[in-house]
């Protein structure tokens, strides 16, 4: 293998929930696929402070997705807990592997069954990436 196969890239390259602006354009994601076809992108959503029940947007995930389909290759959407749902799994898995991670300051979980009590909810909802919680 070789190691552009391994290699992976997390950007922010939507402004998701709370969040402004991002970490690189479309026109740098391209660029950085055209430098690396082989490699792993995670295109994600800079998210900030958000109140309890705000989710992900419909035009976000649009973005993300439209994203996704213009660098094409490899690609992953990594999420925050406590802004998914069933539906925005669903979508997004037919782009690419959605991966969930969190925050313990904004989603906090309370020990070890917590976690794999939590883990398996985002299974049954259909993701397929990483599952990062702490």
């Amino acid at each position: 293998r070789q190691p552009e196969e391994r290699l992976m890239f997390n950007i922010d390259a939507v402004t998701g929930p709370g969040g402004s602006g991002v970490n690189a354009s479309p026109d740098e994601v391209r660029r950085l696929r055209e430098a690396f076809p082989d490699a792993h992108i995670a295109i994600g959503a800079k998210t900030g402070g958000t109140s309890d029940g705000t989710t992900y947007t419909e035009a976000q995930v649009s973005e993300m997705i439209a994203l996704a389909e213009d660098v094409g290759g490899s690609v992953f959407f990594p999420l925050r807990a406590e802004l998914v749902t069933p539906q925005i799994v669903e979508r997004l898995e037919e782009h690419g592997a959605v991966s969930i991670w969190n925050s313990p300051r904004t989603y906090e979980l309370d020990g070890p069954e917590a976690i794999a009590a939590d883990e398996q909810r985002f299974r049954d909802m259909g993701v397929t990436g990483v599952i990062d919680l702490r």
